[in-house]
């Protein structure tokens, strides 16, 4: 027969503090798994990185969905967002495929500040399960206060567009600030950067975030732009597939590779 998975193996070892792990695994009415999501992510320090604890098993079985799963679930309810899109990434690539893990991805990337990320996961969300039960805090909620944040963006770039340099530098410079480890406004940083003569520090700063944030779609094409324009036209387009991949639906990247295609062939 098949041996156990991590996550078997975990919740059997926890005896009858097992419960809520076996229900979120186990339960069959999508509105119950909130609740034991919940017990889990409010887990004690013990239980979650204590010796035969959640992270201790994650280290142990790494491919294991159901166990990337649950620390993420740790890591959001102790505030460590960034943290948590990484393990529900994971959990993703490694076979999770219920949508309440879009749930959970939304609302950490949202807090972490990869707003595009949590946007895409809002969107698939609505596609997947168009009935869902509410989940613990509004999905419209979440998706209105992710506009709100994206909104200093979008200022900025309409800024840049008149070429008011000064409007676009003090935009930025508060969303910097606000929102210092967002991948999002680091990535309007740059283009700054590009536009305001600093390439050296515009490349330098793209490529740190495209290594951090390898689907990220406006990275990617942000630094496949400039590829392009140094000549590397095999380079950028590697990067514009890759934009491709993580987000379809982005209209600059569908642009620039309907573009630098029409020029290779």
């Amino acid at each position: 027969c098949a041996a156990a998975s991590g996550a078997a193996r975990f919740v059997e070892g926890l005896g009858d503090f097992g419960t809520p792990f076996a229900a979120s695994r186990a339960i069959s009415t999508d509105a119950l798994y909130f609740p034991a999501d919940e017990e889990i992510a409010r887990a004690d320090d013990l239980l979650w990185e204590g010796a035969g604890g959640i992270r201790s098993y994650r280290n142990h079985y790494p491919k294991d969905p159901w166990l990337r799963f649950w620390n993420g679930l740790a890591l959001r309810e102790r505030g460590r967002f960034g943290e948590a899109v990484s393990e529900f990434r994971a959990a993703r690539g490694f076979g999770f495929s219920h949508w309440r893990l879009l749930w959970y991805l939304a609302q950490s990337a949202h807090e972490a500040g990869h707003w595009q990320l949590a946007g895409r996961a809002l969107r698939e969300l609505r596609e997947r399960a168009p009935d869902l039960p509410e989940p613990p805090g509004s999905i419209e909620r979440l998706g209105s206060a992710l506009e709100e944040r994206r909104s200093s963006i979008g200022r900025f770039r309409e800024q840049m567009e008149k070429c008011d340099l000064a409007s676009a530098a003090a935009t930025i410079a508060e969303a910097v600030h606000e929102f210092p480890n967002s991948p999002d406004v680091q990535n309007a940083w740059a283009e700054y950067e590009l536009q305001t003569g600093d390439r050296e520090k515009a490349v330098e700063l793209l490529e740190k975030l495209a290594a951090a944030n390898p689907d990220h779609a406006e990275i990617l094409n942000n630094l496949a732009v400039i590829r392009w324009q140094d000549g590397d036209r095999g380079g950028a387009l590697t990067l514009l597939h890759e934009a491709t991949l993580a987000d379809p639906d982005e209209p600059a990247v569908k642009a620039n590779l309907a573009e630098l295609t029409a020029q290779m062939a």
